[in-house]
């Protein structure tokens, strides 16, 4: 079984509904190998992560972190530099003791101006994965096109009045979660099949 521990502030922690994506996933990955544990914490920023991860790792020796801050560092806000600073410590970290690091955005908003925002942070996550060497899940990004796609109306995936996700906004991006968490599985499971035939 592989173990999984999942950082983050709202969104992860499911801040205004019954369900987070990470609790769907909790309970669909379990046959599939994967053990998810949701560490995130309503209304915290990667600050809070930067403190939380090191004893984390120490208790639970997972084989694969998400990072999914973001979206409460720009409501602080959390300055840009301050979120990278804090990704790069956190992804460090996690990397010393051999854990693999996957990095997450967030879905898109129904108001410009908030994506605006949010694409400074969603490409800081970028920046960092591809420096690190780390797996970059672009939610946003699959996220716009799935609503481009299905012609859906993205104001149905949000909480009434807010830029907060409702059950039906965590059941599609547990399936964008869920996607990238078996492909990387996977990989891990033929580089493990394979390791243990070398030279057969």
């Amino acid at each position: 079984m592989l173990r999984v521990l999942v950082f983050g502030g709202s969104i992860p922690a499911g801040k205004g509904v019954r369900r987070a994506y990470v609790k769907i996933l909790e309970k669909e990955l379990k046959n599939e190998g994967l053990e998810v544990i949701n560490l995130a914490e309503k209304e915290t920023t990667s600050f809070d992560g930067v403190n939380l991860l090191a004893p984390e790792l120490e208790r639970w020796s997972p084989w694969k972190v998400v990072i999914h801050y973001g979206v409460d560092d720009m409501y602080r806000p959390v300055y840009r530099s301050e979120f990278k600073e804090n990704l790069v410590h956190m992804c460090r970290r996690a990397m010393e003791r051999k854990v693999r690091v996957a990095l997450a955005t967030s879905h898109t908003f129904n108001h410009e101006y908030e994506n605006q925002i949010a694409g400074i942070y969603y490409r800081a996550i970028r920046e960092v994965a591809m420096d690190l060497g780390c797996d970059y899940i672009p939610v946003h990004m699959i996220w716009e096109e799935l609503m481009k796609e299905d012609r859906r109306k993205p104001g149905t995936f949000f909480i009434e009045n807010g830029s907060l996700l409702n059950e039906k906004g965590h059941r599609l991006l547990a399936g964008i979660m869920k996607y990238h968490f078996m492909k990387n599985a996977e990989t891990t499971a033929e580089d493990n099949h394979g390791s243990n035939h070398k030279g057969y």
